[in-house]
């Protein structure tokens, strides 16, 4: 399976893509409005491309701006981002943040915006939360996520 070179969505906010798409990186850094919908809008075009899959693994690194989505406006954002997913969906969110005190109003967050269905878990590097995501992605891979590829 093939990785991706990081592109740029828009100014701001970068994708790539493991594992043939399987998993996404995305960094985010800054913490503006348009970067905040830009997110949530890249977000939802990738949650209705990839509603037939059942297991989704999006690794955001926020490590150089954490504010996104700690502001009134940012966690609008995501709880609109959390209605989007379709019923049934399995999504495995890993978290960079900057290791701060910070660290204990994001997991009040996390905790404010789950929804069943999507685990997510905050990490201090990127490697760590990566390690997370593909421990997640071995352990579902005999659950039908190996066999995708024949549907689409």
């Amino acid at each position: 399976m093939s990785n991706s070179e990081p592109r740029e969505v828009m100014p701001g906010l970068t994708v790539e893509e493991l594992l043939d798409g399987d998993i996404l990186i995305v960094t985010i850094k800054d913490s503006s409005r348009v970067l905040v919908d830009g997110f949530v809008a890249f977000a939802t075009e990738h949650m209705r491309t990839h509603a037939h899959l059942p297991f989704d693994y999006m690794l955001v690194d926020q490590s150089q701006s954490f504010a996104a989505f700690n502001t009134p406006y940012g966690k609008a954002k995501m709880q609109e981002l959390m209605k989007v997913i379709p019923a049934g969906k399995h999504a495995y969110v890993s978290l960079v943040l900057p290791k701060t005190f910070v660290i204990q109003l994001a997991q009040t967050f996390l905790r404010a915006i789950t929804r069943e269905g999507t685990i997510s878990r905050i990490f201090f590097t990127k490697q760590d939360a990566l390690a997370w995501l593909m421990e997640m992605y071995e352990k579902n891979s005999g659950m039908g996520v190996t066999d995708k590829k024949k549907d689409k």
